[in-house]
């Protein structure tokens, strides 16, 4: 399901946004998640990766610490 997926990909953008202390220091972590939908937006496991980086590169360029869809997120069925 793909609102599943969101969720996941929401769900670790907020973990890693989660301060760290290292070594005495403060950390933080941000993360740029690209998602792809089989069979809707590819139906092989290459065409979707390659889909899925490209939405990475996406939500990098927006702001980073976000995730985007390749295109539209599917509709659930």
């Amino acid at each position: 399901e793909p609102r599943v997926a969101e969720s996941v990909a929401q769900r670790i953008l907020d973990e890693l946004a989660k301060p760290l202390v290292v070594d005495g220091l403060d950390v933080r972590l941000s993360a740029s998640i690209g998602l792809s939908y089989y069979p809707d937006d590819h139906e092989r496991l290459d065409g979707l990766l390659s889909l899925a980086d490209q939405a990475m590169y996406r939500a990098k360029e927006s702001g980073k610490n976000r995730f985007e869809w390749c295109s539209e997120p599917p509709l659930a069925g």
